[in-house]
């Protein structure tokens, strides 16, 4: 996955879920076992080594995941709706079981 990508994608799922934008979006090489994070301040960060070493598929779904933490910070049943809805998974493990994990 080309990281130069993230940002139009980032836009497209916003604009289609009619959810605010991230006041930033950043990857971060530090994360092991994180693969994303939404601060409350609306900042998203991605786990680089998930990103360049999987497919489209999953960066999308992990995307979504962290955008619907703008709106809902925690794991709140409102939460799991709107993943839900955006066709993501609270576990983005479960939707790709194939995934390529960075080695622990």
């Amino acid at each position: 996955m080309n990281p130069k990508h993230l940002d139009a994608m980032v836009l497209e799922i916003c604009d289609k879920y009619n959810y605010p934008l991230p006041k930033r979006l950043t990857l971060n090489r530090r994360f092991k076992t994180t693969l994303g994070k939404c601060t409350s301040g609306g900042e998203i960060e991605l786990n680089e080594w998930v990103v360049l070493n999987n497919k489209k598929e999953v960066v999308v779904a992990l995307i979504k995941h962290e955008i619907c933490h703008l709106r809902h910070f925690n794991h709140s049943k409102e939460f799991k709706q709107a993943i839900k809805i955006m066709g993501s998974a609270m576990y983005i493990e479960d939707l790709f079981p194939n995934m390529i994990l960075p080695k622990r």
